[in-house]
């Protein structure tokens, strides 16, 4: 058999077959996708309420965490551990295994270390990227799941950085770090 003739009809095949992406393909736009149509009419259930009043109420009632949405980006942190007291009260909220936990409180003191870190100043970045690398590493260490640990800290990140301000300094950071190279610490890597 002639494997470079195979090889060039593969790869023939495989560029005719990837179309799109702004090549020299066909240049007829895209058919839009089928709108649904309007729901019918009879329905009778009460109108929605509004979110704001949703979220207020599972507040009140304790169903989620009180998040701080104050303009400071430090927030509230009555016990000074470096962690934001409505973070942990979120973490709190998890029930986890206490090494996962003590786990999640450091990827928290990390993000929040984040949002303080002088970003112009080079040796505060690295370390601030450092602790934060720790603290993710700690947490895989701490947990079978990749996917658990990707959601937890997707979560923390979340509710760090739940303001336009704390949003925008977290990115910043995120900016400021933009080109490192960063590998994750091959120790132990949790606290304490």
């Amino acid at each position: 058999m002639n494997h470079p003739n195979v090889l060039i009809v593969l790869l023939c095949g495989a560029l005719t077959a990837c179309g799109g992406g702004g090549g020299s393909g066909s240049s007829a736009p895209a058919a839009p996708p089928p709108s649904s149509p309007p729901p019918s009419g009879g329905n009778d259930q009460q109108p929605a309420a509004s979110i704001d009043s949703l979220v207020a109420d599972a507040e009140a009632d304790g169903r989620i965490t009180v998040f701080d949405r104050s303009d400071d980006i430090a927030g509230g942190d009555v016990d000074d551990n470096g962690i934001r007291d409505d973070i942990e009260s979120y973490i709190d909220s998890f029930s986890l295994p206490a090494e996962r936990a003590a786990a999640a409180r450091q990827v928290a003191r990390s993000l929040q270390s984040a949002l303080l870190t002088d970003i112009t100043d080079a040796d505060s970045l690295r370390s601030a990227s450092l602790a934060m690398r720790r603290a993710v590493s700690c947490l895989a260490q701490q947990s079978s799941e990749a996917l658990e640990v990707n959601e937890l800290v997707r979560a923390l990140e979340a509710a760090t950085a739940n303001t336009r301000q704390r949003t925008d300094r977290y990115v910043a950071y995120n900016e400021a770090l933009s080109g490192e190279v960063l590998r994750l610490p091959d120790v132990n890597a949790c606290d304490g």
